[in-house]
């Protein structure tokens, strides 16, 4: 009998040791525990505004209610020359994704008119024409700007970018004190026109970190914060080469972001997504568009814009979304109808295996998948497995289902 004691507490003694080490606990579980940005997305119900898409000329043919207008027109179209305007383009670019059905717009300034412009032309570096990633010479030009869209748009543009991808020097050639203070005068602007509206910070790339968000996003925080952070989104765009890069890349940045101790108040947001750099195989491709969305709810960003719609060819990013890849429209819509209305309720990493539950109002789940090859998944016999692409189910027998990187749904 002693002996039957002792082994008894000796395998409960074991299991309390690999508890304590994390063994047995998700990878991030502590991470999760101390991140209080992260515990409240999770507690945030997912809504048609978690799936963002981008499309410049045709209505996109994916469900979602959020759409971002990625410097459409270009400040120097808008506002050709000092106190003369153009809205032709901007009113119907507005009233185009109206009739879409899209209730939530996005516009992200950039562009800088010639006759704006601090630096002059850099034609080595130089996006469109002359001092088009320009800071302003005056902010009071960018304040005269700002403060006529938001008059022109209020109630219908819902939120608005101080600046599109600083980290690419041809879309902006200043440094983070200017665009700190952008923020402030974009924030201000927004909280006596249109208060309801949202203020997003500029888009940082993360593919390039951490070299370029040493150049231009720590000191951008570091000013902002001497500004009591003007603004409430922060914005990252995770084009990164790999099947698991984005979720890497992603985690780095926000990680480096903890010591800036960003109050809890403002979310992070991916306004800009896809894959770049080629390399992913016909498995990959199909998978990489329901991974990308599940590695923004492991990390607690709420919003993760696609890039992009296209009626054809000529897509930006590897994972093409147009009428010819009905792989990645269906991932789209199938990723958002399973998830809408739920809360993450854990998000689990054991070796290659990745496990994520989801809890809501009669949808109780978990989301599968590996980060590469394949993976045993233990759970009950009989449940149904469908696949994120929005193939047929298949039943779990044995109570063992084949995980692959292809992300699949459980219960």
């Amino acid at each position: 009998m002693a002996t039957i004691t002792r082994r008894i507490a000796a395998a409960i003694a074991a299991v309390l040791t690999l508890l304590l080490v994390g063994t047995l606990l998700p990878a991030n579980a502590n991470a999760a525990e101390s991140d209080k940005r992260l515990k409240r997305a999770w507690k945030t119900p997912v809504t048609t505004g978690t799936f963002g898409i981008h499309s410049f000329t045709t209505q996109p043919q994916v469900e979602g209610v959020s759409i971002r207008n990625t410097c459409a027109p270009y400040w120097r179209d808008l506002n050709p020359a000092p106190g003369v305007w153009n809205w032709s383009e901007m009113d119907n670019i507005v009233a185009r994704h109206e009739a879409w059905g899209y209730t939530d717009i996005m516009f992200a300034f950039c562009g800088t008119p010639g006759w704006a412009s601090g630096l002059g032309w850099l034609p080595a570096v130089e996006y469109k024409t002359r001092g088009w990633g320009d800071p302003p010479a005056n902010m009071s030009d960018y304040q005269a700007m700002v403060t006529e869209v938001v008059k022109r748009y209020k109630g219908r543009i819902t939120s608005y970018q101080v600046w599109n991808e600083v980290t690419a020097i041809a879309s902006w050639q200043g440094n983070g004190k200017q665009l700190a203070e952008m923020s402030k005068i974009l924030n201000n602007v927004v909280n006596k026109i249109d208060p309801q509206a949202q203020v997003i910070s500029p888009s940082f790339q993360v593919h390039c970190y951490p070299d370029c968000t040493d150049r231009i996003m720590k000191p951008f925080l570091k000013e902002a914060k001497k500004r009591n952070w003007p603004f409430d989104v922060l914005a990252v765009h995770g084009y990164v080469e790999g099947l698991n890069g984005r979720y890497t890349k992603l985690k780095e940045v926000i990680s480096s972001l903890k010591s800036y101790k960003l109050p809890k108040r403002i979310e992070i947001w991916d306004t800009e997504t896809n894959h770049v750099g080629g390399g992913l195989n016909n498995k990959e491709t199909k998978a990489f568009l329901s991974r990308s969305f599940l590695d923004s709810f492991r990390l607690g960003v709420p919003r993760t814009y696609w890039y992009m719609w296209t009626y054809g060819s000529g897509d930006f990013g590897d994972v093409p979304m147009n009428p010819n890849s009905p792989t990645t429209i269906k991932s789209f819509d199938t990723m958002l109808d399973w998830t809408l209305g739920t809360k993450v309720k854990s998000c689990d990493e054991n070796g290659k295996l990745l496990v994520c539950s989801f809890k809501g109002s009669g949808k109780n789940f978990k989301m599968v998948w590996t980060s590469k090859g394949k993976a045993t998944y233990k759970t009950a016999s009989g449940q149904q497995a469908c696949p994120a692409t929005g193939g047929s189910c298949k039943t779990v027998k044995k109570g063992k289902f084949k995980a692959t990187i292809l992300p699949y749904r459980i219960g």
